[in-house]
């Protein structure tokens, strides 16, 4: 489980596209399944729950000044921050609408554009 520093962004983006809900999950589940630091999780038929653990850079630099003058300043590193990026699937008429809400490093949410961007069109 590696711990990254740095914070992930806000994205909040719903787009439709072609295809039924369960061959649009599976592509979703394919592109996210190996980002790094990731948990993925399914919180129903057709939600996807990402989450992320991390070291906030605060927690780093406390820990840093903390060493030079107590050892426990090195108790700063336990901090941990917890960052979630819900992704759900719906069908519409004529295809399936995709919802992605919460907060997600700049490389996740690459993944979720490029996934989104391969699929056709909602007819």
């Amino acid at each position: 489980m590696g711990a990254t520093v740095a914070a992930g962004q806000s994205f909040v983006k719903t787009v439709t596209v072609g295809g039924n809900p369960d061959d649009v999950m599976q592509q979703i589940i394919s592109a996210t399944a190996s980002a790094p630091g990731y948990t993925v999780t399914m919180g129903g038929n057709h939600t996807l729950i990402l989450t992320r653990k991390y070291t906030p850079q605060w927690a780093i630099v406390v820990a840093v000044i903390g060493i030079f003058f107590f050892l426990i300043g090195l108790l700063a590193l336990l901090v941990k921050e917890t960052e979630t990026l819900t992704v759900t699937v719906a069908p519409v008429d004529g295809g399936t609408r995709i919802n992605a809400t919460g907060q997600g490093t700049p490389e996740l949410i690459s993944r979720l554009e490029s996934v989104a961007g391969s699929l056709p069109a909602a007819s």
